[in-house]
C-alpha cells in the first residue's frame, strides 16, 4: 500500500474518532497504535508501550503536577479571589480599570499555575460574572480574559517553556528569561 494511501486512511479513521466524541489524545494513540500493529507486526506493539514509557521518564515533567496543584489551590483557597480585589482596587479609579485589572490577573495566575488555559478557567470564574455585570462587553471580556492568560506563560516558571526547552534541549533558565524580556 503506498504513503500516500496509508496517510488518507490514518487520517480518515483519527477524524471519524474525534466525529464521534473520542478524545482528540485517544483518537490519535489509538489509530497510531493500530497502524504501527498492521504495518509491522507484532513488532508493532513494543512502539506504543517505548514511547509511553519515554515519556513518562521525561525529567522535567515532574513538574507539571506541582504547576496544577498550585492552580488547584489558587481557585479552591479563594486567593484569586483575593488577588482580584487587590486589582480592582488599585485600577478602580482608571476608566477601564477593571479591565486593566482582569489582564494583571490573568498574568498573575497563569504564571503561578504555568497554563494559560488553567489560568484563563480559574480567572474566568472571578473576573467574567464581575466585568459582566459592571456592563463591559462581552466580546471585549473574552478579549480581555484571554490576551491576559496567554501573556502568563512567558512569565516564570511556565509550563510551556519548561516543554520547550525539553523539546529543544535548550536551559530553561535561558527561555524563561528570554520570556521576562521579550514579553
Amino acid at each position: 500500500m503506498p504513503y500516500e494511501m496509508i496517510a488518507i486512511v490514518m487520517f480518515s479513521a483519527m477524524m471519524l474518532m474525534l466525529f464521534t466524541g473520542q478524545r482528540v489524545f485517544g483518537a490519535i494513540g489509538f489509530v497510531g497504535a493500530l497502524a504501527g500493529v498492521l504495518l509491522w507486526g507484532t513488532g508493532g506493539v513494543d512502539i506504543p508501550f517505548s514511547s509511553a514509557m519515554k515519556l513518562m521518564k521525561w525529567y522535567p515533567l515532574l513538574t507539571l503536577p506541582m504547576f496544577i496543584f498550585m492552580g488547584y489551590v489558587l481557585s479552591e483557597s479563594r486567593i484569586a479571589d483575593d488577588l482580584y480585589r487587590m486589582f480592582h482596587v488599585w485600577m478602580g479609579p482608571v476608566r477601564g480599570g477593571l479591565a486593566i485589572g482582569t489582564i494583571g490577573l490573568m498574568v498573575l495566575i497563569s504564571a503561578m499555575n504555568g497554563l494559560s488555559v488553567a489560568g484563563m478557567a480559574i480567572g474566568a470564574t472571578i473576573a467574567l460574572p464581575e466585568l459582566l455585570r459592571r456592563g463591559y462587553d462581552k466580546i471585549m471580556v473574552t478579549g480581555v480574559i484571554q490576551a491576559g492568560s496567554s501573556l502568563g506563560i512567558l512569565v516564570p516558571p511556565s509550563v510551556v517553556l519548561v516543554l520547550y526547552a525539553m523539546i529543544a534541549r535548550q536551559p530553561v533558565g535561558q527561555l524563561w528569561l528570554a520570556g521576562c524580556c521579550r514579553g
